[in-house]
């Protein structure tokens, strides 16, 4: 018999917030009789609320999903040429870094940037290139999508940084090698291929040119400048992207 009455109140609170109208009484717009029929020989009055929860739900789960992530994030292996005529022999293992880019306007334009370092330095070092690689990029990024596969072109200043150049060579008799960081200022020019796996994962691959630009130098008293140079270092880049 309770339960016959709590369900029987349940029902009125839902007319009464559906309708405003319907208090539970014999002399007014319901019946008793017509709620015990509603309630407990009807079971599709108990499946109707439930039936309204879950198209709520199901349609406030899709409206989520239709919003597009604006910021990719996520790991980065990169490797980077330098070229042995101008630089000298310098073999550069690949580096680990991270990635991330934020939308401004759709898929058209976009902030990007990246950081990277090698993880096991060269055992050669010249005046312009040695130790451990460390870059860092901060730019633009511009280009179309179609589908899943999204085309740009990125234009990113930022620097080089070399870990163990020779800065100075000291002349006989005291001969001698003086090791230092340089860092010089560079531009990475290329282009972006991405690919989406899903909503929130992505891979992509870039391949580009880095120029640094080389500051002119005197190695040893007495010997002329070092004149100023722009290298052009070829470097390729693979990303895989949580997307936000």
């Amino acid at each position: 018999m309770n339960d016959e009455k709590g369900r029987l109140r349940f029902a009125e609170s839902l007319f009464r917030f559906f309708f405003r109208k319907f208090p539970l009484s014999t002399n007014k717009a319901i019946s008793l009789g017509t709620l015990k029929f509603l309630t407990i020989h009807n079971p599709w009055f108990w499946a109707v609320p439930f039936l309204l929860g879950a198209i709520t739900f199901t349609s406030a789960t899709a409206g989520a999903q239709d919003i597009v992530p604006r910021i990719d994030v996520g790991p980065q292996v990169t490797q980077l040429y330098v070229p042995a005529s101008t630089v000298g022999s310098v073999t550069y293992q690949p580096a680990v870094g991270g990635i991330c880019s934020v939308k401004i306007k759709g898929n058209l334009v976009g902030f990007d940037s990246a950081f990277s370092f090698t993880p096991k330095p060269p055992n050669e070092s010249t005046a312009f290139a040695g130790g451990r690689l460390t870059q860092a990029f901060f730019g633009i990024r511009v280009g179309i999508s179609k589908g899943r596969v999204h085309l740009y072109a990125k234009l990113r200043p930022g620097f080089a940084s070399f870990g163990n150049v020779i800065l100075q060579i000291t002349p006989p008799p005291a001969f001698s090698f003086h090791l230092g960081r340089l860092t010089q200022p560079a531009l990475d020019a290329g282009g972006i291929v991405m690919v989406t796996i899903s909503r929130r994962f992505a891979v992509r691959y870039d391949v580009g040119d880095t120029l640094i630009f080389y500051e002119g130098k005197v190695l040893s008293p007495g010997q002329p400048q070092i004149p100023s140079r722009t290298t052009n270092n070829l470097q390729f880049a693979a990303s895989f992207l949580f997307r936000f």
